[in-house]
């Protein structure tokens, strides 16, 4: 519902990263189902064409470009402080946008680009629309993570993980490695979701957390892990084999969009041997993914580098064991 005129409209979703790809692909196909799509992301140009192409399926769709980018908190805080302007109520939120293996980059914010963009920005896009999806009465948050996940780790005392002072800079310069900031930033998504999820589950919150992974994607990101080596062939043949089109990837997400039986914390991936694609099934995580103890440690790391807090733990007591190690070592390779 738009606060201008208070008459009903369709229901609202922010896609981020939607003028290509999985974003794209998930932004045709809410427009056809009659949804309100806010394409959120730093290229104009392109969005614009992306209107164009899906208006050309879908004429009736109803579109709209946002500028946002997630490597800016000030610009994360501008496009939410427009929406919440704007609209009362958001029906989904789809944290689809994201980095690859680039090249070592501090933001303005003081951050390694890979962890703001694909995780923090995010982070704070989520808790600043809050209100809106809890307005909503039977909103969901998507998280588009990535299988690559499996071959990342947890380390919130890692310099990466912290914002950059100058004397840290060549420290982290050294230690930092595109392909495993990748699969470090999708697994701290995760672990989010997780966390978050039972956070909602605590406070009988209304919103869904839910999170997927396109499967073949995954491929791409082995054929530059050289630290998978041992994989290394065997992917390369499978992403040529089985590999899929941005509209078959964005299936999981979809699902998690609009199917019915969806719930709070599934996490859904395609149905197909190794996950490499298929249609959507609930998946399951890394053992790093599912340790609530990395979970809730990298909450609090996430609320203090923000200086934000999502008011949903105001009398929250985890039951968690702290004397036990995690399932796996939270160590950044």
């Amino acid at each position: 519902m738009a606060k201008e005129n208070n008459k009903e409209t369709p229901n609202i979703a922010l896609v981020t990263g939607a003028d290509s790809g999985l974003g794209f692909e998930t932004a045709k196909r809410l427009a056809a189902e009659g949804f309100h799509v806010i394409m959120a992301g730093i290229r104009e140009s392109e969005a614009q064409e992306a209107i164009k192409a899906i208006r050309n399926d879908v004429p009736a769709a109803i579109l709209q470009f946002e500028y946002v980018d997630l490597g800016s908190m000030n610009s994360v805080k501008r496009l939410c402080d427009r929406l919440l302007a704007q609209y009362d109520n958001l029906s989904l939120l789809v944290n689809n946008a994201g980095v690859n293996d680039t090249p070592y980059r501090i933001t303005k914010d003081g951050f390694e680009a890979t962890f703001q963009i694909n995780y923090l920005g995010h982070v704070l896009l989520t808790q600043r629309l809050l209100p809106l999806l809890e307005a909503n009465g039977n909103a969901r948050i998507v998280h588009v993570t990535s299988y690559g996940h499996h071959y990342g780790s947890c380390d919130t005392q890692s310099p990466l993980w912290q914002k950059i002072s100058p004397e840290n800079q060549p420290e982290c310069e050294r230690q930092y490695h595109g392909i495993k900031a990748y699969f470090n930033s999708k697994l701290a998504v995760l672990l989010f979701h997780n966390e978050l999820a039972r956070r909602f589950n605590y406070c009988e919150s209304s919103v869904k957390s839910i999170a997927v992974h396109p499967g073949s994607a995954r491929t791409q990101m082995l054929k530059q892990n050289p630290w998978a080596n041992c994989q290394h062939s065997f992917f390369q043949l499978s992403e040529q084999m089985v590999g899929q089109t941005p509209a078959e990837g964005a299936r999981p997400t979809l699902h998690a969009c609009l199917h019915s039986d969806v719930k709070n914390g599934d996490f859904y991936g395609p149905d197909g041997i190794l996950e490499l694609r298929g249609s959507a099934k609930l998946v399951r995580g890394s053992r790093d993914s599912e340790s609530k103890i990395s979970g809730y440690e990298l909450w609090n790391h996430t609320m203090n580098l923000l200086r934000i807090d999502f008011n949903l733990d105001t009398d929250y007591e985890p039951e968690y064991d702290f004397d036990a190690p995690p399932s796996c070592p939270c160590t950044l390779l």
